[in-house]
């Protein structure tokens, strides 16, 4: 009661009832009178209404409500809108359309939507623009209001729809260039729409009537030549005013006040049991239903698409096909007696079209549907292509022997790895999901498609992007973004990702990315006393554990250069938080966008885009920042990855025999920027690790990207599990203070038959398998990656040596094997576990 009691007012809507609180009243106010002159004594009888009305209270405080999404992203971004758009209200504010059959064709057409022919009309419309917009750009309230001054200024000066047209316009030029100011008035739009003070003259010689004056009571036209008078009675008034007009039956004019909207007009109109012949429009509509579907069934060809319930296999309809991988071959097709063939065109031969094997087999079957699809007719056919054609019979899960067939004549057809890999995976799933043994986990297959990787191996195409180039798209920009905010966004953004060896993924974002890992518009200092810009990269594809890199890039000068881009790009950037490149309505710039407007500034110059990619920014990066001055460390940091494998005699075996190997000791990785620096020592156990890392540190040159350690089984039997516990928590904390921005990945403690302080070959495992469990989730807690080794089993014993301790020649190959397809995936891939089984 008093100050604390609530209201409960009842919406006129259905929806539930709001209440809302009253505020309590501190100081005494002038309360209204009541009929009769005597005033509120109590200040709750201002709530007592009479009896039968309903107070109506407003729910929502937007104004921009019923404004769709993406109209509302067109407003936000700057982008040119019909105002009227505005007053439709409509939660869809999709424009609607007419159907109509013409010449056999069912044909639609967006009705004209309505025009805005009143000043009070564009204030309410601008209104609601000006509640979308302000609610994106707060700081630009003050500059809308000044506009809306102008328009009203202008529209009491004249008597046509000039200001209309100012109106227009200016919109239009600010569609191009967002960033410039709305309080600020066009001198030469005013000059040309807003100086005509004189009153238009209306001719009056013709003798048709203007309907837009007799039906909607004004005319937006500037100079009219129909007449303003009323089509009924030649008076000085519209029609809709007529007084004609109100003694006679409305309908007359075709104006029906009593219209109703009809709905289910077949069904309604059967369930009458008496004429009505007043309600003609219902009628109209149902005999327009009729007469469409009349004409539908004159013009239809009999063709209804009711497929069948179950599927059928290709061998029932007798139906196969084959596509071949050579370019002057082709493809055919089989079907109950019939066969086509079709060679592939000369003009493929170019192209890589016979990479892709879904394509080529897709063909024929398309062939097959063109010839003989009358006799197909609503089936749904399923193709067991490769084992049928090597008449292997279709059991399920397919033996081992069918898959490394399978994967062998992918190989020879040319297929790359992602894609032979893909296939794999889908016979995984048919067999995981069936409940069936998983064939694809075999060691053979893993190694198939590993050495099918390595087979394949595609040179990179890509190009770099020089200094001559990188001038040449800044300046093709302004012709080939949309506006001027545009030009100076992917400006800024070509010359930071060149001179800051940025992937795009450093700051652009992909639909599946997280935001906080693209450069931030608070990680970017523009430093104008020693003219530099200032980078803070919180994430990268080397920096997993996310301590951050910074890094400095001097003033150029040139037309290129990234200072003088970042500072007038930051000049036009709306004011929103959040990812650096964004466009004006505050979206961020994505991967796609990024990529296709390179692509436009590559057409722009007749250059081919196919060999420039984003990644063409960073390629020869380093080259060109060393001769702009930046230094070694710099760009050491931004270009280079530095992994230690630190370990036991495991690791140094394994050292010995990648010597040895075709990729020598870095494991082919130095292809990928990637050095790897073995340190491996006999009998190494968790703690001397400390004291092997300090020493290491003293001979290193560089600060290492990754450390790799694989040691602990010689630790295991000796000191108990806790103690162990205790050990890789206090290294983890070492490494991290020592290498704040360096990345741990703990590789598997391999099994072993035999140990040297037990006999119990089943207790020591355990406690193997307890303490990778254990520093592994340590690790992945601290934002390292995870290195199994799934394929060196203990019951495999052509993988050991004599010892039953170290590994054979084959084993240390296997491992060797899974340590470089590890790095590649963490590093690359961005996986914290590998293999993640």
């Amino acid at each position: 009661m008093g100050n604390t009691t609530k209201e409960v007012s009842t919406l006129t809507r259905e929806s539930d009832p709001v209440t809302l609180p009253r505020q309590p009243a501190a100081d005494p106010v002038m309360l209204p009178m009541q009929p009769g002159g005597k005033s509120v004594q109590n200040i709750n009888q201002l709530n007592e209404l009479p009896p039968g009305l309903t107070p109506i209270t407003s729910f929502k405080d937007n104004l921009g409500v019923h404004v769709s999404c993406s109209l509302k992203q067109k407003i936000v971004n700057g982008q040119f809108i019909e105002l009227a758009s505005l007053l439709e209200h409509t939660a869809i504010n999709q424009p609607e359309q007419k159907i109509y059959i013409s010449n056999g064709e069912l044909i639609t057409k967006e009705k004209p939507s309505a025009k805005i022919t009143s000043i009070e009309k564009w204030i309410d419309a601008f209104l609601i623009f000006t509640s979308v917009y302000c609610h994106a750009h707060p700081s630009r309230f003050l500059e809308f209001l000044k506009y809306m001054h102008d328009i009203r200024l202008g529209a009491s000066r004249i008597r046509g729809m000039g200001w209309r047209s100012y109106d227009e316009q200016f919109r239009l030029r600010k569609a191009v260039d967002p960033s410039s100011s709305w309080g600020q008035v066009d001198t030469e739009l005013w000059l040309k729409y807003m100086l005509d003070t004189v009153q238009p003259s209306y001719p009056q010689t013709g003798h048709s009537k203007c309907f837009e004056f007799n039906y909607k009571s004004t005319c937006s036209r500037h100079l009219c030549n129909y007449q303003h008078s009323c089509i009924r009675c030649s008076g000085d008034h519209p029609i809709t005013t007529c007084p004609l007009l109100q003694q006679n039956d409305p309908r007359s004019v075709g104006l029906n006040h009593n219209f109703r909207p009809p709905t289910n007009r077949f069904s309604s109109f059967r369930a009458r049991h008496t004429y009505q012949p007043r309600q003609n429009n219902n009628q109209t509509n149902l005999r327009s239903d009729i007469q469409m579907w009349l004409q539908f069934l004159a013009y239809f060809n009999g063709s209804v698409y009711f497929p069948e319930k179950d599927w059928t296999s290709s061998d029932v309809v007798e139906l196969f096909t084959d596509s071949a991988g050579s370019v002057n071959m082709g493809c055919g097709a089989y079907f109950a007696g019939r066969w086509a063939f079709f060679p592939w065109p000369q003009q493929w031969e170019n192209l890589d079209l016979f990479r892709d094997i879904t394509f080529l087999e897709l063909l024929p079957i398309v062939l097959a549907i063109i010839l003989w699809g009358d006799k197909l007719a609503n089936k749904k056919i399923f193709f067991r292509v490769f084992r049928e054609q090597q008449c292997l019979p279709t059991c399920w899960p397919p033996p081992l022997v069918h898959v490394i067939q399978f994967i062998a004549a992918l190989s020879l057809r040319g297929l790359a790895h992602s894609t032979s890999r893909l296939y794999v995976a889908a016979i995984s799933y048919e067999c995981k999901i069936n409940n069936l043994p998983d064939v694809t986990n075999n060691f053979i297959i893993t190694k198939l498609l590993e050495g099918m990787k390595r087979l394949k191996h595609r040179p990179d195409t890509r190009l770099p992007i020089t200094l001559d180039l990188l001038s040449q798209l800044i300046n093709s920009l302004p012709h080939v973004c949309t506006n001027l905010y545009e030009a100076k966004l992917f400006s800024c953004a070509f010359s930071l990702a060149f001179f800051g060896f940025m992937r795009i993924g450093e700051f652009a974002q992909t639909n599946c990315q997280a935001t906080n890992n693209v450069l931030q518009l608070e990680d970017v200092i523009l430093d104008e006393i020693h003219e530099k810009v200032i980078l803070r990269f919180r994430h990268s594809k080397t920096d997993q554990y996310g301590k951050g890199v910074t890094l400095e890039i001097p003033k150029t000068g040139k037309i290129y250069c990234p200072f003088m881009s970042l500072k007038h790009y930051l000049g036009a950037r709306p004011s929103v938080p959040g990812i650096l490149f964004c466009h004006f309505g505050g979206d961020p710039l994505t991967r796609y966008q990024f990529s296709s407007v390179l692509r436009k500034t590559l057409s722009f110059f007749n250059i081919e885009f196919k060999y420039y990619k984003s990644h063409s920014f960073r390629i020869r990066a380093a080259t060109t920042a060393s001769a702009a001055g930046m230094s070694d460390h710099d760009i050491q940091i931004a270009d280079h990855v530095i992994i230690w494998c630190v370990g036991s005699s495991i690791i140094k075996r394994a050292f010995m025999v990648a010597r040895q190997r075709p990729g020598g000791s870095n494991l082919t990785l130095d292809g990928n920027g990637i050095s790897l620096w073995w340190q491996g020592y006999s009998g190494l156990k968790l703690t001397d690790i400390q004291k092997k890392i300090r020493l290491i540190s003293t001979y290193a040159d560089n600060t290492p990207t990754y450390i790799l350690l694989h040691c602990g089984g010689n630790d295991i039997g000796c000191t108990p599990l806790k103690q162990l516990f205790a050990v890789v928590k206090t290294l983890l904390n070492f490494l991290q203070q020592t290498f704040p921005y360096t990345r741990i990945i703990w590789s598997q403690i391999l099994p072993r038959a035999s140990w040297r302080y037990s006999n119990d070959c089943v207790a020591m495992d355990k406690a193997r398998i307890r303490l990778n469990s254990y520093a592994a989730k340590s690790v992945l807690n601290s934002g390292g990656a995870y290195l199994k080794h799934p394929d060196i089993k203990l019951y495999a014993i052509q993988l050991y040596s004599p010892d039953l301790v170290h590994l054979s020649d084959i084993g240390n190959n296997i491992f060797l094997n899974s340590i470089q397809s590890g790095l590649q995936e963490i590093i690359n891939g961005n996986v914290p576990v590998y293999p993640n089984l």
